[in-house]
């Protein structure tokens, strides 16, 4: 071996035992864990373990598919999820699991339209808020995939939660990942849409006290490029 192969694989060593000493500590380990803070899509800036998210799917699942009334569903759901003391918390923790593939896109719309709303606000007199623009199947040719949202005020509505769905490759419809905090007092929201996909969106006004109305219809676009 030469001179200069010894001292380059002295130098290499040098580095490699040096790396322990520069390991991060605990805590940014799990800052830059894999397991990044998902539910923060969905209104949530909570970490959890696939194995964590599994088992709650699991539940929600035995939930949607038993043989109780629909009230008692609502009630099981409120009690099994973690963020259950309000609608917008429900729809953390349902956005969450979907966003992860753990429940289909059925059972989370199910569950969602129906359960909550028989739990919290099955007197709400919020209308569903009417869509603005962009029109419904509009083809965007642009990008940055800048998105714009808007619709009209609805009375008693103090905020407005914002759904934005992505299917990608003919699959099913998810959350969008990636997404600012989706709820908002203003009649409109501005993201980056996330690939040349198809998309959809829906809003549903919530009071003050965060009892939700019904969602509006679905508008769909898709982005070219």
């Amino acid at each position: 071996m030469t001179k200069q192969a010894c001292r380059l694989l002295c130098f290499c060593l040098a580095v490699l035992a040096a790396m322990p000493a520069c390991a991060p500590s605990s805590s940014q380990q799990a800052r830059s864990s894999s397991f990044q803070p998902v539910r923060a899509v969905c209104g949530r800036a909570i970490r959890t373990s696939p194995d964590t998210l599994t088992a709650l799917a699991h539940l929600v699942r035995r939930i949607a598919n038993s043989d109780v009334a629909l009230e008692e569903k609502a009630q099981q759901l409120r009690d099994t999820l973690p963020d259950h003391d309000t609608f917008l918390g429900v729809y953390g923790d349902l956005c969450w699991l979907a966003t992860f593939g753990q429940i289909a896109d059925t059972e989370y719309h199910h569950l969602l339209d129906v359960l909550p709303l028989l739990a919290r606000s099955a007197r709400s007199p919020l209308l569903a808020p009417t869509l603005s623009a962009p029109a419904d199947d509009v083809v965007f040719d642009y990008y940055p995939r800048r998105t714009t949202l808007q619709w009209g005020h609805v009375d008693g509505a103090a905020r407005y939660l914002v759904e934005v769905e992505i299917r990608v490759l003919r699959g099913a419809w998810q959350p969008q990942v990636g997404l600012p905090p989706n709820v908002t007092a203003a009649t409109e929201f501005v993201f980056d849409f996330d690939g040349a996909n198809p998309g959809r969106w829906r809003v549903r006004a919530v009071d003050s006290a965060g009892n939700p109305g019904p969602p509006s219809e679905w508008r769909r676009f898709v982005y070219l490029r």
